[in-house]
């Protein structure tokens, strides 16, 4: 389903929002970076989203520190695009 409703989501999407996707997405994978680098300093006093979740680790805006960690992977690709290949094409 969540694929689906990205799908779905897009296709109502204007061109002009679409055009400002990935500069967002860049910006929420840098909070999600900054929130998982002050759980890893906060212990087990950390803010943490789920009641049930990898305590001690960087788990982000997830319960589960392998989604956070793929999510973090997109950053990597999404940002050398942003930095050498951003154009209309």
């Amino acid at each position: 389903l969540v694929p689906l409703a990205v799908v779905l989501l897009v296709g109502r999407t204007s061109d002009q929002d679409l055009r400002q996707l990935p500069l967002r997405l860049l910006a929420f994978l840098a909070v999600a970076a900054v929130f998982g680098v002050l759980q890893l300093l906060g212990g087990e006093g950390a803010p943490y989203f789920h009641r049930i979740t990898n305590v001690g680790a960087a788990v982000g805006f997830f319960a589960n520190r392998n989604h956070h960690a793929v999510f973090l992977a997109l950053y990597w690709p999404l940002l050398l695009w942003f930095i050498h290949g951003r154009n209309d094409r």
